[in-house]
């Protein structure tokens, strides 16, 4: 017995696109570390950690 899954591409391409946002998160963390702005790196932070969630989340949703 056989089963069929289906592949879309939107999966791939929101990974992509939280992915990017992920690194922007990371960047603005390291410009916290050498400006010293505490608000920036946390908000740096948590645009990683949610954009990073939201890329696993995508890929599982439509993958």
């Amino acid at each position: 017995m056989g089963t069929a899954t289906t592949v879309s591409d939107k999966g791939f391409g929101l990974t992509i696109l939280f992915s990017l946002l992920t690194l922007i998160g990371v960047v603005g963390m390291l410009a916290a570390g050498f400006t010293g702005d505490q608000l920036l790196a946390a908000g740096g932070f948590a645009l990683a950690v949610i954009a990073a969630s939201f890329a696993v989340s995508a890929n599982h949703i439509y993958s």
